[in-house]
């Protein structure tokens, strides 16, 4: 018996030896011989956007029918980025020829003195890539190419409405509503903590705090009154048949449902497009100035205060 125990046990020890010469093994192999390919993995694994991976509630049109409309919303947005100490020697312009037919207005330039510095690991290259050309980068299987995932506003009907609608932007802070509904609803629309491009664990350690602790009872999207097919009708009129007609500086109307009060349709010429606000030069044209801007009536009040009390039968031509 005492040497049918002695001999398991020393089978029981030499086995445990054997894993442990395999794990360490494995272990040495996985950190030395394939140490830069993992660290690489890894360092990717916790890149976040900045600020976070972006999200915000939608704003959409309604339709008389009912069906609603997108007026903003959140597409995919990436950036890329590159490694260069993973590009091979004299394969810069490889990589190039390789990138110019995939991207929109490609700096070849760009590309080329940002490639070059080696001692750098990380540099972007172009950014608000499409996922269409984010999914043609992917394919070409280039280890140097870094492709960071992000979310960005969208306004899908460019002008219609942008001043109502407004736009959002970062004044050295979070990115919050400028201006229009954006910037009035922004507690509304604002959403916290969007889901991230970090790995669950890399997300649970790094965000513990924010992800267990979540406030989102005044999270939501917004449906506006307004009637996209009324909203672009007002607006072309305003600009046909009035600014250039009449060659006046700035044009504005309002269609209102007289028995809800609800507003059809709301505008101001010139407008701007959301999409591209930062190539307005003048600032004021964000502004929708039937809201927000300051008028003296003067004497025209008047006929409008006859006007109502003559509606609400207050008075009537005997009075």
């Amino acid at each position: 018996m005492k040497n049918g125990t002695l001999r398991n046990i020393w089978f029981i020890n030499t086995g445990i030896l054997l894993l442990t010469v395999v794990l360490i093994a494995k272990l040495g192999y996985i950190q030395i011989v394939q140490g830069e390919t993992y660290r690489i993995k890894a360092e990717r694994q916790y890149t976040l956007p900045e600020g976070g991976l972006f999200d915000r509630g939608s704003i959409f049109f309604e339709e008389k029918a009912g069906r609603t409309i997108f007026a903003a919303t959140v597409v995919p947005d990436y950036t890329l980025a590159i490694d260069p100490s993973l590009v091979k020697a004299g394969g810069v312009q490889a990589l190039a020829d390789k990138l110019a037919p995939l991207i929109d207005s490609f700096d070849r330039a760009d590309f080329t003195a940002k490639t070059a510095q080696s001692g750098s690991r990380y540099k972007e290259i172009k950014k608000h890539l499409s996922e269409k050309e984010a999914e043609r980068i992917k394919l070409l299987g280039e280890k140097a190419f870094i492709l960071k995932k992000d979310k960005k506003r969208f306004y899908p009907l460019g002008r219609t409405a942008s001043q109502v609608i407004g736009f959002i932007g970062s004044n050295g802070g979070p990115v919050e509503g400028q201006y229009g509904l954006e910037r009035y609803y922004n507690g509304t629309l604002l959403r916290r903590d969007a889901e991230g491009s970090l790995g669950f664990f890399a997300n649970l350690f790094l965000k513990a705090g924010e992800a267990i602790i979540l406030d989102r009872a005044r999270a939501g999207d917004l449906v506006m009154t307004i009637e996209p097919t009324v909203q672009g009708m007002l607006e072309r009129a305003l600009e046909e048949d009035v600014l250039k007609k009449y060659k006046a500086e700035q044009v504005m109307g309002i269609i209102m449902d007289p028995t809800t009060g609800a507003i059809i349709a709301m505008s101001s010429t010139p407008s701007f497009d959301p999409n591209n606000f930062s190539k307005e030069r003048d600032q004021n044209v964000f502004v929708n100035p039937l809201v927000e801007g300051v008028y003296e009536m003067g004497s025209i009040i008047k006929a409008f205060t006859i006007a109502a009390g003559l509606d609400a039968r207050v008075i009537t031509a005997q009075t």
